[in-house]
């Protein structure tokens, strides 16, 4: 019986596709069928390098038509990707290589001073994707070239591991989150439903493919046979020359993506009459910009989505639902399931707060070599994410913050996020972060880091009085820090724990 793998995706559009377009990156423009073969030419250089079944393979690239193949190649021959941040340093590196057991790091030339020290190792197989080669690394092209493009003869299951992806590391070091060939597909088939995918679609991808959102949309236009326009780094100009050039359908980004596209909007003209559909991920973002953004882009289905590295899809809002629902990160996917549950597992009903917990056919297996830190997060199969949350009357969930997040104050619990959105209502600010600190009366209290939009100018007093009409007095911040940045992570996600580290 044929295993229905991400192996098999690719080589089924292969077949039905050859000569369509799979993949612009830069100059180069690669058919689904040339896509298939240079696939099969890194997995049988793979199985040359003595990768076999069940090994991990590492990878540091920014958004490339490499970055697509080397996830594939280790498909077929049922090894596991272990993507990893570009922007992470060498300490960083070096602990995600060693936790997964990775054999292989292929990276990009530019990321060399990053992995030096590492190139000592007598473990790892190095494979180095840029013009300059190395004596200590071996050429990816190269690579390729001296080997056979003849479909790989290996057995595979859905249930297999696929694919090891390390969280953001808010918490403390990263986890590896472990998924099936099953539970890619399930969450791709997930989002082709939900966003109406057809086989036309051209796809814009933006956001680093090593982040789960971006990943899980390559399969499904791998699924679909679509063609897939790869940007290196993000540049708005750019972006907005390639969905007229490429006559772009949808893409994903974060909001402060959304944000340089609204500026630029008021300076350039660009046909965009091919775009449908945009997804933010990865970060809130204020409503007041999504209105905005629905506004400038008029023909674009706007959509918010929630989710978490463990699940991928959570819940999803889009369109007039975001007018109509604001606050609300929207209703579950297909194939999810959502439970609001208090302190001992138990089901609440809508409009009271408790931990939000997921339950579906792509959540997580477990985390790599973590079992103490798997059995807190999964319990029964069902995902106990750490966020605080609750459902409307209709079904529409309303996130508040993380647990950790959460800040109680002599006795009453209070909501960053709340806070967060009040304060972003005020035009002269651009971000916040609020978080709690220590005080000896009141166990924690408010404070509030605020990045003003340039050239307005706010003092603490007025940041005060902005929340006391809107919030209960408990609420509003006792401390308010002005700064010119806040620390973020790749997507664009506040790191709170920098915050409270300060």
């Amino acid at each position: 019986m044929m295993e229905f793998t991400l192996g098999y995706l690719l080589k089924r559009s292969a077949w039905k596709f050859p000569n369509k377009t799979a993949i612009v990156f830069e100059d180069n423009r690669i058919t689904y069928n040339d896509l298939n073969r240079r696939v099969n030419r890194l997995a049988n250089a793979f199985l040359r390098l003595g990768i076999k079944k069940g090994d991990k393979i590492a990878s540091m690239l920014f958004n490339s038509s490499q970055l697509v193949e080397v996830y594939f190649a280790a498909a077929k021959i049922g090894a596991i990707s272990v993507p990893i941040n570009y922007r992470l340093v060498g300490k960083e590196v070096n602990y995600i290589i060693e936790h997964s057991d990775s054999l292989i790091l292929i990276y990009d030339i530019g990321l060399r001073n990053v992995i030096e020290p590492l190139l000592v190792s007598k473990r790892l197989n190095f494979i180095s994707v840029g013009e300059k080669t190395f004596s200590d690394s071996m050429d990816y092209e190269e690579l390729l070239n001296g080997s056979t493009d003849s479909e790989i003869d290996s057995f595979v299951e859905e249930k297999d591991l696929r694919f090891i992806m390390y969280t953001s590391g808010t918490t403390g070091f990263p986890k590896g989150a472990m998924f099936t060939h099953r539970n890619n597909i399930w969450a791709a088939l997930s989002i082709m439903i939900t966003k109406k995918y057809d086989f036309n679609e051209v796809v814009l991808f933006v956001n680093p493919l090593y982040h789960m959102n971006s990943y899980i949309n390559v399969i499904a236009c791998i699924f679909m046979g679509n063609k897939m326009v790869l940007m290196k780094r993000f540049d708005p100009v750019k972006m907005m020359q390639l969905i007229e050039s490429e006559k772009v359908t949808m893409c994903s980004v974060v909001p402060t993506i959304c944000q340089r596209l609204l500026e630029i909007s008021k300076e350039y003209q660009f046909n965009t009459e091919s775009w449908r559909y945009c997804t933010s991920t990865g970060a809130p973002w204020p409503f007041e910009m999504k209105k905005a953004f629905m506004e400038a882009f008029p023909n674009v289905v706007m959509a918010d989505a929630y989710g978490a590295t463990e699940v991928f899809s959570g819940t999803l809002i889009q369109g007039p639902e975001i007018l109509k629902k604001p606050g609300s990160v929207g209703r579950p996917y297909v194939d999810t399931i959502i439970k609001i549950v208090d302190g001992r597992g138990m089901d609440l009903p809508p409009g009271q707060i408790g931990e939000i917990i997921f339950y579906g056919p792509h959540v997580t297996q477990g985390y790599y070599n973590d079992p103490k830190a798997t059995l807190e997060a999964l319990k029964e199969g069902w995902f106990y994410s750490g966020d605080l949350g609750y459902f409307d009357e209709e079904g529409y969930l309303y996130l508040l913050d993380r647990k950790k997040d959460m800040i109680i104050s002599g006795g009453e619990n209070i909501y960053s996020l709340e806070i967060e959105n009040v304060l972003l209502r005020n035009e002269k600010i651009l971000e916040v972060a609020v978080i709690g600190v220590p005080d000896n009366q009141w166990g924690e209290v408010v404070k509030a880091y605020i990045v003003l939009r340039p050239p307005a100018t706010m003092d603490k007093d007025e940041v005060i009085h902005f929340c006391q009409e809107h919030l209960a007095s408990y609420k509003k911040p006792r401390y308010v820090e002005f700064v010119e940045s806040l620390p973020k992570n790749s997507l664009g996600k506040i790191l709170k724990k920098d915050l409270r580290n300060q």
